[in-house]
């Protein structure tokens, strides 16, 4: 009798716990499994494009067009210019845009035969030779060194390359140094203050290093040394052009250079700007040794070498470093 009331009391506590549990057991049986949430799709690279960028037909035309039919001055000898272009760091899409431009006025007026090249082997002694003048198109280097002869990848070379590499570029910047102050022309477009950064003798002979663009707008330009040969498709008179205008750091100084145009501060915010004397050049000439140089800071836009002044006006520069145009390279200040 013990053992039945035993029975029926244990079963009524499993009925008990039954009804207890059943509607929590029921919805936990009810709830529909949560798929786990899928990671979102990683965003595909977007693919760099294409080095160097292809002019189209329409610009070559327009730049071929701009180039003018006469040099200023005739070449005392047949001239062959190098147009070296490579650019580790920054890289201008106006590049292939000048190199035309360069290769067209020459070609046009018979004032140079052109070679374009980013091989920096062309400063080897035998191959640096054949060139009267050397333009720099552009020639951005990575920062901080800027350096265009050594390897982006110098300090993870094994030792013999590393210091094959560093015994190379000792050996090309000393052949440059030694063609310009031979005789040699330089010529420096827009981004060529932005190389060599660690080479002080580069500075001293281009005459500056770049600093900063301040503004990138339209700006007025200012005709520093208005009768000169080199400004003579300007006519004496102030522009306004679209630019990337360049604030640019010592060695800068009028005192070794003969500034030909400067900025006019009062087309732009001059509060942007980092020279306390607000003087900021945008091409002069030198000369460094027996060589001639010419610096312009324009060509951040193809549009530059699509306007016959502005064509007209690099022409007469690259005509002075290659010995062939005069002009007075006297230091605009004493």
């Amino acid at each position: 009798m013990k053992v039945h009331k035993t029975l029926v009391a244990m079963a009524a506590l499993w009925i008990v716990a039954a009804l207890i549990a059943g509607p929590a057991v029921a919805a936990e049986a009810d709830k529909k499994p949560v798929a786990p949430k899928a990671k979102p799709a990683a965003k595909a690279k977007k693919a760099s494009a294409p080095w160097p960028p292809k002019l189209s037909d329409e610009a070559k035309a327009k730049i071929l067009a701009a180039a003018p039919d006469k040099a200023p001055a005739a070449p005392k000898k047949p001239r062959k210019v190098l147009v070296f272009s490579l650019t580790p760091g920054y890289k201008h899409t106006v590049i292939p845009a000048t190199s035309a431009s360069i290769e067209a006025m020459g070609k046009k007026t018979g004032a140079w035969e052109t070679v374009i090249s980013d091989d920096i082997s062309c400063f080897e002694p035998d191959k640096l030779a054949q060139f009267d003048a050397v333009v720099l198109n552009n020639t951005c280097g990575i920062a901080p060194g800027r350096e265009l002869f050594l390897p982006a990848d110098l300090n993870k070379l094994p030792p013999d390359q590393k210091q094959a590499a560093l015994d190379r570029d000792a050996r090309l910047k000393k052949n440059f140094e030694a063609f310009v102050k031979n005789g040699g022309g330089l010529v420096g477009i827009h981004g060529s203050t932005g190389a060599f950064h660690t080479w002080p003798t580069f500075g001293e002979m281009l005459g500056a290093f770049f600093q900063k663009h301040p503004w990138n707008q339209v700006v007025r330009v200012k005709l520093d040394d208005p009768s000169s040969p080199i400004l003579a498709a300007f006519e004496g008179k102030p522009f306004e052009i679209k630019e990337e205008t360049y604030e640019v750091r010592a060695p800068y100084s009028r005192k070794t250079l003969r500034v030909l145009l400067t900025l006019d501060t009062t087309s732009v915010d001059a509060k942007k700007g980092g020279r306390a004397d607000g003087d900021y050049a945008l091409a002069w000439i030198k000369t460094y040794g027996k060589g001639r140089v010419f610096y312009s800071a324009f060509s951040h836009y193809d549009q530059t070498w699509m306007d016959p002044k502005m064509v007209a006006f690099h022409l007469a520069g690259i005509q002075y470093a290659l010995g062939d145009l005069d002009a007075d390279a006297a230091p605009s200040e004493k």
